[in-house]
C-alpha cells in the first residue's frame, strides 16, 4: 500500500475538517502518515499526541474550565445512590461545548464534605454514559462516565464530517473532565482512576497520556478486553451491512483514521498502577493483542486472563466477572474504598 493511497484513505475520513486552522491540522495528519515508514517511533508517538491538541485546540498544559449547562438529579433509594446527569461545556472551545456526563455517588456525596475515590469509565460500543449502570454496587466511591462524540452507529463516522473531526476530541474531553473532577469538593484528587472497556480500553492510553501532559495524575487504570489492534472490532461492528469490498475500504479507512489512538504510541508513557483483563476466547480482539498491550506498559502492572468471549452488554456473566475483578483489584491496590 503506497503512502499516497494511505493519505487518500485517511482524507476520506478526516477530509478538510476544519474551517479555521484546517490547513495546519491537515498538514499534521500528512506529516504523521508520511513518517509512518521512515521516522523513529518516538517521533510518531509525539505526532500522535499533537493530532489531538491540533484538532481540539485545547492549550498544552492547561485544562479549560467547564461550566454546568444543565443538570438532572435522581435519587435511587434502593441502592442508596445519587445520580447527576450533567451537560458540561466551555463555549470558547468547540471540542468542549457540550459534554454529556453521568456522575453517581453515595447519597449525600455532594454535600457531605467527604473526599471520595473516583472511577472514570470509558465504555465500549455503544454504551456511553449508560456504562455507570453496570456497576450496581460501587460502594463508597464516585463513578463517572460520558457520551463519546459520535452517533450510536459508528459506521456513520465515514459519512459525517462533524463526526470525523469529533473522533479526535476524545482525549481532550476526557482530560478536561478529569480536571473538572479534581476540582470538585467530593473528589479525592489522589484517587482518580480510569476504567476502559473494549473500545474504551483502546482509547484509554491516548486519553491518559493526554491527561498526564495536562498535568493530571491517574492513580490506577484498568483496561478490559482491549488490544493493540482495532481492525477486528471495526470489521465486526462497523461493516455488518456492507459487502466485502465496502467492508475492506471502511476497515482500512477507519483503521488509518484511528492510527493516532494506536495504544503502542502511548502505553510506554503511562504512569500509575495498571490492570489488563484479556479473554481467552475473545472473538474480536485475539489474546495476543491484549498481551502485546500489557507488555508495552511500564511497571507496576498486572494481567488477568478470563475464560469467556469478548465482553457484551448482552452477556451478564462476562460483564459481572469484569466488574468484580476490576473492583477487587482496585481495592487491593488501595485505589478505591
Amino acid at each position: 500500500m503506497t503512502k499516497s493511497f494511505v493519505f487518500k484513505c485517511l482524507m476520506c475520513v478526516v477530509g478538510l475538517l476544519m474551517t479555521s486552522g484546517g490547513v495546519q491540522a491537515e498538514d499534521l495528519f500528512k506529516d504523521f502518515l508520511n513518517t509512518l515508514e521512515t521516522a523513529g517511533k518516538n517521533t510518531l508517538d509525539e505526532l500522535a499526541l499533537q493530532v489531538f491538541y491540533k484538532t481540539s485546540k485545547v492549550p498544552e498544559g492547561s485544562s479549560p474550565a467547564l461550566s454546568i449547562l444543565s443538570s438532572e438529579d435522581l435519587i435511587d433509594l434502593d441502592r442508596n445512590r445519587r445520580r447527576l446527569d450533567l451537560i458540561l461545556g466551555n463555549n470558547d472551545f468547540p471540542s468542549l461545548n457540550s459534554l454529556r456526563v453521568r456522575v453517581e455517588g453515595p447519597l449525600g456525596f455532594v454535600e457531605s464534605g467527604k473526599k471520595y475515590p473516583v472511577v472514570f469509565l470509558l465504555g465500549g460500543l455503544p454504551t456511553g454514559r449508560d456504562t455507570v449502570e453496570f456497576l450496581e454496587e460501587p460502594g463508597e466511591n464516585v463513578v463517572i462516565s460520558f457520551d463519546y462524540p459520535y452517533l450510536r452507529d459508528p459506521s456513520e463516522i465515514a459519512r459525517h464530517p462533524d463526526l470525523q473531526k469529533q473522533m479526535y476530541y476524545i482525549p481532550a474531553q476526557v482530560a478536561t473532565l478529569l480536571a473538572w473532577v479534581r476540582l470538585q469538593t467530593w473528589s479525592d484528587e489522589y484517587a482518580i482512576n480510569l476504567f476502559g472497556v473494549s473500545l474504551g480500553g483502546y482509547f484509554l492510553p491516548a486519553c491518559q497520556r493526554f491527561a498526564q501532559a495536562q498535568g493530571l495524575s491517574i492513580n490506577a487504570s484498568v483496561a478490559s478486553h482491549a488490544g493493540t489492534r482495532l481492525d477486528y472490532v471495526v470489521e465486526a461492528f462497523w461493516g455488518k451491512n456492507l459487502n466485502k469490498d465496502q467492508q475492506h475500504q471502511l476497515r482500512e479507512t477507519i483503521k488509518l483514521a484511528l492510527e493516532p489512538y494506536a495504544p503502542l504510541h502511548h502505553l510506554k508513557y503511562l504512569q500509575g498502577k495498571f490492570l489488563v483483563l484479556v479473554a481467552e476466547s475473545d472473538q474480536l480482539i485475539p489474546i495476543q493483542y491484549g498481551t502485546e498491550y500489557f507488555d508495552a506498559l511500564p511497571e507496576p502492572k498486572e494481567m488477568q486472563i478470563l475464560s469467556g468471549p469478548h465482553i457484551s452488554t448482552h452477556d451478564g456473566a462476562v460483564v459481572n466477572e469484569v466488574i468484580e475483578r476490576t473492583m477487587e483489584w482496585l481495592r487491593r491496590v488501595r485505589a478505591i474504598n
